[in-house]
Protein backbone atom coordinates (compact mmCIF):
# COMPACT_ATOMS: atom_id res chain seq x y z
CA UNK A 1 0.00 0.00 0.00
CA UNK A 2 2.78 2.65 1.17
CA UNK A 3 3.91 1.87 -2.68
CA UNK A 4 0.92 2.81 -4.28
CA UNK A 5 1.14 6.24 -1.96
CA UNK A 6 4.08 6.52 -3.19
CA UNK A 7 3.66 6.17 -7.03
CA UNK A 8 0.10 7.60 -7.51
CA UNK A 9 1.50 11.27 -7.35
CA UNK A 10 4.08 10.47 -9.59
CA UNK A 11 1.69 8.83 -12.25
CA UNK A 12 -0.60 11.64 -11.63
CA UNK A 13 2.12 14.48 -12.34
CA UNK A 14 3.01 12.70 -15.58
CA UNK A 15 -0.42 12.80 -16.76
CA UNK A 16 -1.04 15.81 -15.92
CA UNK A 17 -0.29 18.84 -19.02
CA UNK A 18 -1.47 21.67 -16.69
CA UNK A 19 2.17 22.95 -15.85
CA UNK A 20 1.19 25.24 -12.77
CA UNK A 21 -0.90 22.67 -11.69
CA UNK A 22 2.41 20.20 -12.05
CA UNK A 23 4.87 22.60 -10.78
CA UNK A 24 2.91 23.31 -7.24
CA UNK A 25 2.26 19.45 -6.92
CA UNK A 26 5.91 18.97 -7.29
CA UNK A 27 6.46 21.68 -4.43
CA UNK A 28 4.94 19.63 -2.23
CA UNK A 29 5.42 16.04 -3.12
CA UNK A 30 7.19 15.13 -0.36
CA UNK A 31 8.01 11.12 -1.07
CA UNK A 32 10.06 11.61 -3.86
CA UNK A 33 12.37 13.87 -2.41
CA UNK A 34 15.92 13.46 -3.71
CA UNK A 35 19.07 14.45 -2.03
CA UNK A 36 19.90 17.45 -3.78
CA UNK A 37 21.37 20.81 -2.73
CA UNK A 38 19.40 22.78 -5.01
CA UNK A 39 18.60 25.60 -2.65
CA UNK A 40 19.76 28.28 -5.08
CA UNK A 41 18.28 26.94 -8.05
CA UNK A 42 14.72 25.47 -6.24
CA UNK A 43 11.32 27.48 -6.15
CA UNK A 44 12.25 29.87 -8.92
CA UNK A 45 11.15 30.52 -12.44
CA UNK A 46 13.96 31.00 -14.41
CA UNK A 47 12.83 32.74 -17.87
CA UNK A 48 15.30 31.64 -21.00
CA UNK A 49 17.04 34.96 -22.63
CA UNK A 50 19.64 32.74 -24.41
CA UNK A 51 20.32 29.58 -26.30
CA UNK A 52 23.71 28.18 -27.56
CA UNK A 53 23.01 25.81 -29.95
CA UNK A 54 25.98 22.87 -30.64
CA UNK A 55 27.04 24.54 -33.83
CA UNK A 56 27.78 28.06 -31.56
CA UNK A 57 24.89 29.68 -32.42
CA UNK A 58 23.11 32.24 -30.68
CA UNK A 59 19.48 32.14 -30.07
CA UNK A 60 17.23 34.83 -28.28
CA UNK A 61 14.10 34.74 -30.79
CA UNK A 62 11.52 32.14 -29.26
CA UNK A 63 9.07 32.77 -31.75
CA UNK A 64 6.76 34.93 -29.16
CA UNK A 65 6.54 31.90 -26.84
CA UNK A 66 8.29 32.37 -23.63
CA UNK A 67 10.38 28.99 -22.21
CA UNK A 68 11.59 28.48 -18.79
CA UNK A 69 12.38 25.96 -15.93
CA UNK A 70 11.59 25.64 -12.54
CA UNK A 71 14.01 23.31 -10.20
CA UNK A 72 11.84 22.19 -7.55
CA UNK A 73 13.02 21.32 -3.86
CA UNK A 74 12.32 17.53 -4.85
CA UNK A 75 14.73 16.90 -7.96
CA UNK A 76 12.31 17.17 -10.39
CA UNK A 77 13.03 20.38 -13.58
CA UNK A 78 10.38 21.34 -15.05
CA UNK A 79 9.31 23.70 -17.63
CA UNK A 80 8.09 24.86 -20.98
CA UNK A 81 10.36 24.68 -24.38
CA UNK A 82 8.66 26.64 -27.08
CA UNK A 83 5.77 24.64 -27.43
CA UNK A 84 6.14 21.72 -25.37
CA UNK A 85 6.00 21.41 -21.23
CA UNK A 86 8.40 18.88 -19.85
CA UNK A 87 9.25 17.24 -16.42
CA UNK A 88 12.43 15.31 -15.44
CA UNK A 89 14.42 14.63 -12.41
CA UNK A 90 17.77 16.45 -11.50
CA UNK A 91 20.48 16.50 -8.81
CA UNK A 92 22.95 19.46 -7.69
CA UNK A 93 25.54 19.21 -5.29
CA UNK A 94 27.66 21.65 -3.09
CA UNK A 95 30.19 22.39 -6.73
CA UNK A 96 27.48 23.38 -8.83
CA UNK A 97 27.50 20.33 -10.59
CA UNK A 98 24.08 19.49 -12.54
CA UNK A 99 23.36 15.87 -13.15
CA UNK A 100 19.91 15.70 -15.87
CA UNK A 101 18.29 12.30 -15.68
CA UNK A 102 17.15 10.43 -18.48
CA UNK A 103 13.64 10.44 -17.41
CA UNK A 104 12.77 12.50 -19.49
CA UNK A 105 9.24 13.38 -20.27
CA UNK A 106 7.72 15.83 -22.77
CA UNK A 107 3.79 16.51 -24.46
CA UNK A 108 4.22 16.24 -27.90
CA UNK A 109 2.25 19.37 -29.72
CA UNK A 110 3.87 20.09 -33.14
CA UNK A 111 6.10 23.26 -33.26
CA UNK A 112 6.68 26.19 -35.28
CA UNK A 113 10.19 25.50 -34.91
CA UNK A 114 10.76 21.67 -33.88
CA UNK A 115 14.46 22.40 -34.50
CA UNK A 116 14.39 25.16 -32.11
CA UNK A 117 12.35 22.81 -29.71
CA UNK A 118 15.45 20.32 -29.69
CA UNK A 119 18.04 22.14 -29.44
CA UNK A 120 16.72 23.52 -26.24
CA UNK A 121 15.59 19.86 -24.96
CA UNK A 122 19.25 18.95 -26.18
CA UNK A 123 20.44 21.97 -24.16
CA UNK A 124 18.85 20.91 -20.88
CA UNK A 125 19.67 17.07 -21.58
CA UNK A 126 23.56 17.95 -22.05
CA UNK A 127 24.04 20.50 -19.11
CA UNK A 128 26.40 19.40 -16.48
CA UNK A 129 26.92 22.08 -14.31
CA UNK A 130 25.42 25.54 -13.15
CA UNK A 131 26.33 29.41 -12.38
CA UNK A 132 24.33 31.87 -10.95
CA UNK A 133 24.88 35.53 -10.63
CA UNK A 134 23.10 38.86 -10.49
CA UNK A 135 19.48 36.96 -11.17
CA UNK A 136 20.88 35.10 -14.03
CA UNK A 137 21.59 30.95 -14.36
CA UNK A 138 23.67 29.89 -16.46
CA UNK A 139 23.60 25.96 -17.25
CA UNK A 140 26.75 24.36 -18.83
CA UNK A 141 27.45 22.00 -21.11
CA UNK A 142 31.26 21.04 -19.49
CA UNK A 143 33.02 24.59 -19.91
CA UNK A 144 30.61 25.99 -22.48
CA UNK A 145 27.59 27.99 -21.48
CA UNK A 146 24.22 26.52 -23.69
CA UNK A 147 21.89 28.49 -21.73
CA UNK A 148 21.48 31.42 -20.12
CA UNK A 149 18.16 32.63 -18.26
CA UNK A 150 17.04 35.20 -16.02
CA UNK A 151 14.98 34.82 -12.44
CA UNK A 152 11.62 35.76 -13.31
Amino acid sequence: MKLMTTLLPIFSLLLNTDLPTVHSQLMETDSIRASTDSSQLAGIKWDLMELITPDGESVTDFHRSSPYVVFSKNGKLSGYTTCNSFLVSYLTDENQKLTVYRDFEMTTFACLDDELDKALVYAIRSSSSFKISDNELHLMAGDVLVLKFMKS
